[in-house]
């Protein structure tokens, strides 16, 4: 008998373009990210099927100004990659876990 919970993850293209960026100028970063997003994937899909303390997910209530494309999902939540970066992602209405960027906070693209 297997454990674990069935939860589909997707990332939108928006996420791997954002995370490519990361990677030209800081790698490490990128790594950590995509490390923190499988972490919080076996979270969720194992028991106690949540995430930890130390992924501090929270809603984001129209914290979200940028990219303007955010503005159109229903509600937002994010997850801590370290202090300066964070994973937003959503529900969609058929219960995937969909990550649509990965906020880098020093980060600005030129």
């Amino acid at each position: 008998m297997s454990m674990g919970r069935e939860i589909k993850f997707r990332r939108t293209s928006t996420y791997d373009e954002e995370l490519a960026n990361i990677r030209e100028f800081n790698r490490k970063l990128a790594d950590q990210i995509e490390e923190k997003r499988e972490y919080f994937e076996r979270c969720l899909t194992t028991p106690p099927y949540r995430p930890t303390p130390g992924l501090n997910v929270e809603a984001l209530e129209g914290k979200v100004t940028r990219p303007e494309g955010l503005k159109k999902y229903p509600k937002l939540y994010s997850f801590r990659v370290n202090k300066q970066a964070r994973v937003i992602f959503w529900w969609t209405e058929e219960g995937v876990c969909e990550y649509l960027f990965p906020f880098a906070k020093h980060y600005t693209r030129s």
